[in-house]
């Protein structure tokens, strides 16, 4: 196998890896913004930084990860079937109010 071959391998199985992880991410954004519709969700709104899949959650990621698990949702659902998901987001609330309403350290 030459260099290039492997080049061009790896970056084929690294843009499927990180396809399956922008499409639950889009899901979850897509969810969150059918809960709140004037609402503009980020990555940092759930983890600790930008690139979610190199930084654990925040607290809010935790509490909606959470409510999550409790609803049931085992697997990110397909775009069309979002609702249970919407619902946790209407529970939990906006990342805006979660952070004025969260314990200060």
């Amino acid at each position: 196998m030459t260099v290039k071959n492997l080049v061009f391998s790896l970056a084929i199985i690294l843009g499927l890896f990180l396809s399956n992880s922008a499409q639950a991410d889009s899901i979850v954004i897509k969810a969150y913004k059918t809960a709140f519709p004037d609402a503009h969700p980020k990555c940092m709104n759930c983890h600790i930084a930008s690139v979610p899949w190199e930084h654990p959650w925040n607290t809010y990621g935790q509490t909606v990860k959470k409510a999550i698990n409790a609803a049931g949702v085992v697997d990110v659902p397909s775009g069309n079937d979002i609702s249970k998901i919407v619902d946790v987001f209407k529970q939990v609330g906006k990342i805006e109010d979660f952070k004025d309403n969260a314990p200060k350290k």
